[in-house]
This record gives structure tokens, sequence and C-alpha cells, in this order.
């Protein structure tokens, strides 16, 4: 199947997705009587339904049948918009080489610098026509459209006051970075968001590279049922208890909206989960472990290529999604605790991230500070200010939110005392 009856059966199956192609392609870019007059019938139409009448009616059913049988362009919708330049440029190179021949053979060689030089410049004015003049009217009427898009229903919140404050929602279309010493409690914080997202509606699907799945459950049903996660860690569970458990775990877990991945580190496999799960919210905890069948001659590379391709993820046209990337900093960082240069691959993190939070609880680092204290720093935001959020860890259901007023802050000598998370 050629270009030209691959990007016919785009439209033909995918009537919605493929608009914003027929700004790309023009009836002159179909160099076959067919696929021309296929493509007009096409953008004469207001919906899918007309336009396959309309080829039927016309004598084209069984080309229209074949653009949509065995179309390796459908299975790549990532794709469609590059194709269909391709196609365009292909066909304005063809048009402007049978033009070349048709100089080129004239009789009178005197007009033939003449010739070949105005169609030169003919072809420059068109394409500069319609790539670079229309540019500041497309910016305009993209910036339009964008002012009026009231997107804050779409966005992904985590249902912390102070953290939402400072973020107002992460976007689909984009990659952000939450990182943490080990035992900080980063997990924990992520599932906390997952968990608001779920209970809102959103689909979401976790990539867990260190821990079981069923840990992950654990944490999540301590924190949604109450129950305390050192019990259910130490197997303390009263039956009532462990009823509480099994109807919350079947709660979150047959609804359609949650997907726990727990065997899966290469990142050209997440893709897969990605593209048939369709998630709105993405978790991949945590990025140092993933790893990609791409060769690439150093670990800054690997990194670089692998976040590249989770931005790449997170912007697919038919699902799009946020992806969050757990992160640990690396064992030789000596820099602010908070500072989003003491991770592992900071360069790549930096560049790839749209937005930056570190996550920092004192008492990891030294016991003389209250267990519950937590602080969130969000150091890069591309879509707005940074900030601080003062949060409150509750380690016996795993839960951050934000400080209230009454809250018992443990005392350094109590911490003997403490049972073990």
């Amino acid at each position: 199947m050629n270009l030209e009856q691959a990007m016919i059966g785009v439209f033909l199956v995918n009537w919605e997705q493929a608009q914003n192609l027929r700004g790309v392609l023009h009836e002159d870019d179909f160099i076959s009587g067919q696929g021309r007059k296929a493509f007009s019938l096409i953008i004469q139409a207001t919906n899918a339904g007309e336009y396959l009448d309309l080829l039927i009616a016309n004598g084209l059913g069984s080309y229209a049948s074949a653009a949509m049988d065995n179309n390796w362009l459908l299975a790549a919708p990532a794709m469609w918009e590059h194709e269909a330049k391709k196609l365009a440029a292909n066909s304005r190179g063809k048009r402007l080489a049978s033009q070349v021949a048709k100089i080129l053979a004239l009789p009178d060689k005197t007009v033939l610098l003449d010739e070949l030089t105005q169609l030169i410049t003919t072809a420059q004015q068109q394409r500069g026509t319609g790539e670079i003049s229309d540019l500041p009217a497309k910016l305009l009427e993209a910036s339009l459209a964008n002012i009026n898009d009231d997107d804050r229903e779409r966005r992904l919140y985590s249902g912390i006051a102070p953290l939402d404050d400072i973020i107002h929602g992460w976007r689909k279309g984009n990659v952000s970075v939450l990182g943490a010493q080990p035992s900080s409690g980063k997990t924990a914080l992520a599932l906390n968001i997952v968990r608001h997202n779920v209970r809102q509606g959103k689909r979401a699907l976790f990539f867990s590279l260190e821990m079981a799945g069923t840990q992950l459950i654990d944490r999540l049903v301590a924190d949604i049922a109450a129950l305390d996660y050192g019990d259910i860690n130490g197997k303390y569970l009263a039956q009532r208890q462990k009823d509480w458990y099994r109807r919350t775990a079947e709660e979150l877990l047959t609804k359609d909206r949650l997907y726990i991945i727990d065997t899966c580190y290469l990142v050209e496999d997440m893709a897969g989960y990605i593209m048939s799960i369709k998630p709105d919210l993405v978790v991949v905890d945590f990025l140092q472990f993933c790893r990609t069948a791409a060769k690439r001659d150093n670990t800054a590379d690997r990194l670089e290529y692998i976040i590249s391709e989770f931005k790449r993820l997170a912007k697919l046209p038919y699902c799009p999604c946020h992806i969050m990337l757990l992160s640990q900093p690396s064992r030789r960082a000596t820099q602010d605790i908070n500072s989003m240069f003491t991770l592992k691959g900071s360069s790549a993190i930096e560049q790839g991230g749209d937005v930056i939070m570190m996550l920092d609880r004192p008492a990891v680092r030294d016991k003389n500070y209250p267990f519950e204290e937590a602080h969130l720093e969000v150091t890069k935001n591309k879509f707005g200010r940074t900030g601080k959020a003062e949060l409150y860890f509750d380690g016996a259901y795993q839960r951050f939110r934000e400080i209230r007023e009454g809250d018992r802050w443990t005392k350094p000598e109590e911490e003997n005392n403490r049972p073990h998370w």
C-alpha cells in the first residue's frame, strides 16, 4: 500500500483525529487519480458517514476498502502528521521535477536559464506563502483557542492544598519528576496522588520497578481504609479489618481505573501498556531503574533517551497523559538536599522535566526532627511559579497531607518507641 492510499485510510477510519491533517495536505499532493478524487470528496464532506457514502457513490468503494485494510499507518497515530508532510513534500518535488523536465525539453535553449530561474522563484514563493507567511495567523489562532479552553477539569491534582496552590494541576502531555532521598516517602506521596485521581474518576497506571504490586496495594489500602500500615505489614489485622482490606482492594482494582505493573523495566514495553490502557496519569517508580532496548553508549545517554521517550509518550495525540517519574539523588551529592542538581542524571532531568519537585523529610537524616515533618519544594515549573509546600506525614496510614491545627509532632525521645514502618 502506497503512502497516498494509506493516508486516505487514516481519514476513513479516524475522521475526528485526522481533521488537523486537512491543513497539511492538498488535493494536488495526490498524484494518482483515485487518490486525488478521494481526497477531494473527503474535504467536501462534513462527517464520516457522508464522505464514505460519497466515495462509494463515485465508484471508489473498492479503493476505500483497500485503503482501510492492512493499513500500516493506522497503528501509528503519532506518525500521521509527519507522514502527511512527507507526502506533501514528495508530491511538490515530483511536480517540480516534471516542470523542470518540460523546460529542459524546450527547443529554444536561449530561454532555458530564464525559465528555470522563474520556476525556482515561484516554488520558493509558494513555499514561503504556505509555510512562513501563515505562521503569525496560525499562532494567533492557536493562542486564542488556548486562552478560551478552560482545561482545569482535565488537569490532575494531588488533593493536597498547598501543593495544588503552587502547581495548579499537572497537565497532560507533560512530564514531572519527584525526587527524594531513599526512605523519604516519594512512593507514598506518588500513591497518595494516584489515589486522589482514581477517586476523581481518572485512570492511573503505576510502573513499580522496585516494590511488588502487593506492597503498593497495602499502602493504598492503609491510606484509604485508615488501617495501620504497621498492622498490615506485620500481619496483625483482625478479621473485621481484613474484610475492610478486601473491600477496599476490590474497589481499587475492579473499576478499570488503577493498573499496577511490577514486571516491566523497558521503556519500549511501557509504551505498549500506555497505548493499550490509555491512562490519564502514569507513575514510574523509579527513573534510574528504567532500561531501553535501544543501544546507548553510556548511562547519561541512556537516561536522556528514556526521558525523551516518556515525553513523546505523554504527547501521543490519541492517548495524552501526564507521566510522573520518581528519582533518587546521587550518592556523591553534596549540594543542598532540595536541589534538582543532586538527582542522578540531573542534566537530562533538568532538561526533560516540565515540573520538578524535591521531597524532604528531615527526620530521615537527623532524628532530632519530628517524624511527621515534610517539605515539598517545586524547583522547576514550566507553567508558573515555584515554591515550597509544608506537609505532614502520617506514617501509620502512609499519607502526606497539609498541616492542620492540633497536629501531634513526635518528640525525639519518642522515636525509640515508634513502630517501624
